[in-house]
């Protein structure tokens, strides 16, 4: 799904209230709702723990995953995954 705008990690951070594990100012303009597809410029949700355990095979640019989830790429950790969902798809 496109967004309106291309978005920084940042700015989806304070959309959706979470916390940015990330030095690069990695941007989208995308949102996919497949993690296991996900592609380079996308921002994807991962929330369900059987995704989780998968969540190295994801290629999106950033992941909204929930707080306390290692990541070892730019993700915004969020304390209400399905909430951040919705802010980021009524953007």
């Amino acid at each position: 799904m496109k967004l309106p705008k291309e978005v920084s990690i940042h700015e989806i951070a304070m959309l959706v209230g979470g916390r940015v594990q990330s030095d690069q100012d990695v941007k989208v303009d995308r949102v996919s709702f497949s993690p296991l597809e996900a592609q380079a410029g996308e921002v994807v949700f991962l929330f369900g723990q059987k995704i989780l355990d998968r969540i190295d095979e994801c290629n999106a640019s950033i992941k909204i995953i929930p707080t306390g989830v290692k990541c070892s790429t730019p993700c915004i950790h969020v304390d209400r995954p399905l909430l951040a969902v919705q802010k980021v798809l009524t953007f």
